[in-house]
């Protein structure tokens, strides 16, 4: 019976495997194929490591490019996101397009602009001391250019604030500013998202595990919010469960000029005041 029920979930993980693939969509720089290939082998290496206990990869040659990670599987997932999903697509007629990357944890983010815009200029932020070690390593290892990165975290003001992590899950996607989801404090440094905006930003992503109301806000009141063409935003809902307060961070986006679309996929059946992530795709209207 044991060997039919991992028969059934190694199948199972086989056909969902080749649907996500399935339904990749590439661009010129990062062809369909190019990246279904990296996804495949990526997935089949999860699937070994499931299977045999103590094997561990901690790095990974993605499109030529050395990655280092701390977990393999948080590797995939977040390839998933930024190279299968392709959360932070965008268009532009700049041939060296000005991005903002707030949250780039071990840097897939970083790597994946690059390679859609390899004259793009980006400025990245990771607050973790020990991820963006590996962040540097990833970026340096890669070779790219006109990547600025910094150890702060973006918030809306600027000194000393206090970070929540887990010791025991270095690099997680969890770590916040908040202290909801994460058992352990230290100090970091932030910084606000204005102080960067010095002309126009083609794109921003920002995933600050529920710090975006206030780092939009600030950039609102600064009068540097319009300066950013569009934007990728992870929202936070429910961080803390009787928070509800979306509405607010969509009344900012129209009150300074924005139109948005929405990507959620809530779990079934619905729950009061559960922990839901939603991705808001942000696009500045012509005046």
């Amino acid at each position: 019976m044991r060997f039919l029920r991992r028969l059934a979930g190694a199948v199972a993980f086989v056909f969902h495997t080749l649907y996500r693939a399935s339904l990749i969509r590439g661009t010129a720089r990062l062809p369909r194929r190019r990246i279904a290939w990296t996804y495949l082998k990526l997935k089949a290496k999860h699937f070994l490591i499931k299977l045999i206990p103590g094997l561990r990869f901690r790095r990974e040659r993605l499109f030529g490019d050395e990655v280092a990670t701390f977990d393999y599987f948080m590797l995939v997932c977040m390839y998933e996101t930024v190279f299968v999903q392709q959360d932070y697509f965008f268009r532009t007629e700049s041939k060296q397009p000005f991005i903002l990357d707030c949250g780039s944890n071990i840097g897939l983010s970083v790597l994946y602009f690059k390679k859609l815009f390899p004259e793009s200029r980006v400025i990245a932020f990771e607050p973790d001391p020990v991820t963006f070690a590996l962040l540097e390593k990833n970026v340096a290892a890669q070779g790219l250019r006109d990547v600025q990165l910094h150890n702060r975290a973006v918030f809306s003001t600027t000194g000393p604030v206090d970070f929540y992590y887990d010791p025991a899950e270095p690099g997680s996607v969890c770590m916040s500013l908040r202290g909801e989801l994460m058992p352990a404090k230290r100090t970091v440094e932030a910084v606000t998202l204005s102080s960067f905006i010095d002309g126009e930003v083609d794109f921003l992503k920002l995933d600050v595990e529920g710090a975006e109301m206030a780092v939009l806000r600030e950039a609102a009141q600064s009068g540097k919010l319009r300066h950013i063409r569009e934007m990728a935003v992870e929202y936070h809902h429910h961080m803390a469960p009787t928070d509800d307060r979306f509405s607010e961070f969509l009344r900012l986006l129209e009150e300074n000029g924005y139109g948005y679309v929405l990507q959620d996929a809530p779990e079934r059946p619905f729950a009061r005041e559960k922990f839901e992530p939603i991705l808001v795709y942000a696009y500045r209207k012509p005046d």
